[in-house]
This record gives C-alpha cells, sequence and structure tokens, in this order.
C-alpha cells in the first residue's frame, strides 16, 4: 500500500466510467449501508493514456495510475522535483528499491498537481492536517480547490484528485506474502472474517485484498488516520455493490452522512479502491506516461 496517511501490511513492502448514484441501506438495529451503484468496472484495459493533467469538472474524480517500468529512466528528474524534506526521506532508505520507488510515487504526484494548478512541480508546498493526511498548501486557489491522495504498491502509483469532496484511495498486489487470515481476524470485523472464511479457498485472498483496500480509502477520506479503527465500520459486496456501513455492535457517527466506495482492477494482479464524502461521483481513469 505504501499509502499517505495509510496503515502498512505486514510480509512485505511493498475509472470506471460515467456516474454512480449511491443508495441507502437499511439493516436491522440501525445499522445503516451506504453503496454505489455499478454501471460499469474500470478494468486494467481502459485507462486512458496520458501525459496531460487536468482539473477535474465538479462532481468528478480523476484515477492517475503510473508504472515504475515507464519512470525508471526519470528518477534523476522526479528526484529534482522534491523538497527537501522529501529527499531527505528517500536518503533514509535502506534498501535502493524502496529510495526509488518513494521518489516516484512523489515525484510523479508533484507532476499531476503541478499540471492541475498550472505551476512547476518543484514549486508546490504541502503540509499536514490533524491527523498526518497531506493537504495542497501552496499554490492556493480560493475558486479552485482540490483534493488528492496517494497510494503505491509494488511498482504502482495510484492518485486520486478531485475539486468536489475529501476522498480516498488504495491500490494492493494481490500476490503480496501476507498472512491474510490472521490480518483479516486481527484487523476486520467480525462479519468481514467471516465473510472472508465462507468463500472458497481460491477466492479468500482477493476478498481479503477487496476489503483491505476499500477500508483503508474510506479512512483516508474520513480523514482520522490511525485513529480510526479498522473493525470500527465494516465492508461487504453485495450484487456487484460495494456497501460501507457500521460494524455489528457499534455505530460510526461517520457513517451518518452519504458516501461513495468503489473497488476496481488497476492492473493484473492489482485491486484498487477510491472513497470520497459525496452520494456521486463520475471516475475516469488515466494512465500517466
Amino acid at each position: 500500500m505504501g499509502s499517505m496517511g495509510a496503515r502498512k501490511l505486514k510480509g512485505g513492502r511493498d475509472s470506471c466510467d460515467g456516474p454512480g448514484t449511491w443508495q441507502e441501506w437499511r439493516r436491522p438495529a440501525t445499522r445503516s449501508w451506504h453503496s454505489r451503484n455499478r454501471s460499469s468496472v474500470l478494468t486494467e484495459m481502459n485507462w486512458i493514456r496520458t501525459i496531460r493533467p487536468c482539473v477535474p469538472a465538479a462532481g468528478e474524480v480523476h484515477l492517475w495510475k503510473a508504472d515504475f517500468a515507464d519512470w525508471v529512466g526519470r528518477l534523476a528528474e522526479l528526484k529534482c522535483t522534491l523538497s527537501l524534506d522529501e529527499v531527505n526521506r528517500s536518503d533514509r532508505f535502506l534498501r535502493n528499491e524502496d529510495r526509488d520507488r518513494y521518489i516516484f510515487a512523489h515525484g510523479v504526484l508533484r507532476r499531476v498537481l503541478a499540471a492541475c494548478r498550472g505551476c512547476e512541480p518543484g514549486t508546490l508546498v504541502f503540509d499536514l492536517g490533524d491527523h498526518g493526511k497531506p493537504f495542497l498548501a501552496i499554490p492556493v486557489i480560493e475558486s479552485e480547490s482540490i483534493e488528492f491522495n496517494l497510494s503505491h504498491s509494488g511498482d504502482l502509483v495510484l492518485i486520486g484528485v478531485t475539486s468536489s469532496c475529501p476522498l480516498g484511495v488504495d491500490v494492493e498486489r494481490l500476490s503480496r506474502k501476507v498472512e491474510f487470515e490472521g490480518l483479516g481476524d486481527r484487523f476486520f470485523s467480525s462479519e468481514e472474517s467471516e465473510a472472508i472464511r465462507l468463500r472458497p479457498e481460491g477466492e479468500r485472498r482477493r476478498v481479503f485484498f477487496d476489503t483491505w483496500v476499500c477500508k483503508e480509502a474510506f479512512i483516508k477520506a474520513v480523514g482520522d488516520g490511525l485513529t480510526m479503527p479498522l473493525d470500527s465500520f465494516a465492508v461487504r459486496f453485495e450484487d456487484e455493490q460495494t456497501l460501507v456501513g457500521d460494524s455489528a455492535g457499534k455505530e460510526n457517527p461517520r457513517l451518518r452522512t452519504s458516501w461513495f466506495l468503489d473497488r476496481f482492477e488497476v492492473a493484473p494482479d492489482y485491486v484498487g479502491a477510491v472513497a470520497a464524502s459525496t452520494e456521486t461521483l463520475a471516475i475516469t481513469g488515466f494512465l500517466l506516461q
């Protein structure tokens, strides 16, 4: 995952086209569930190839993915755009692989946001919110707000950008060596862990990662960071819909408003998710080269 403001899985390091409509699902004992009607699926084949990011219109989110293989020859160029703090952080990595992927992820993020703001990548200044979620401090355009989120796993970076509302994204490599059943029992709600165990053995890993990326994207959209436990809400999948609601025996005040949540295929062996505090959201996926 390697996400800004997200927790890490132990065991290794590491758009949908058109608008969707949310519905509130009522369940027993005052539990409410939010879902998005899925009209199309973002797969590894329908991301738009481009080199020119732009600002999403109101009600839209642009998802940007980038592959390390396309940028490995430009790492020095990307590093020149990083802040002194980012350079120092990259230099503290013990493994060259981790250092290079940090430079790649944060350099590409600067490329995307600078294009949206019409400035040079090196002039961007980031700050942190109360719970550690990064935001763009400079430049600020009062008439044009921008929200973003970054995640990276393996060789892929996933960036979400919108002008409408707080959002979170997450990406994970499905083949990562993790004890997913133990992690699910430790961090997930009881119903999520049970849902994984009830699946055929060959499907459990995928269901675990589908659940994980959805929960991480939701927490990052909320912006409470590690103060919001993963088991304080539940994600479920029904009839190709992704739903989020209260976990059994717990009420999460963050769920009293509408939420958009969707999962998708980022690339072969990679699954991603996007969450936003809104009822409807049009998603477009781009491959940045």
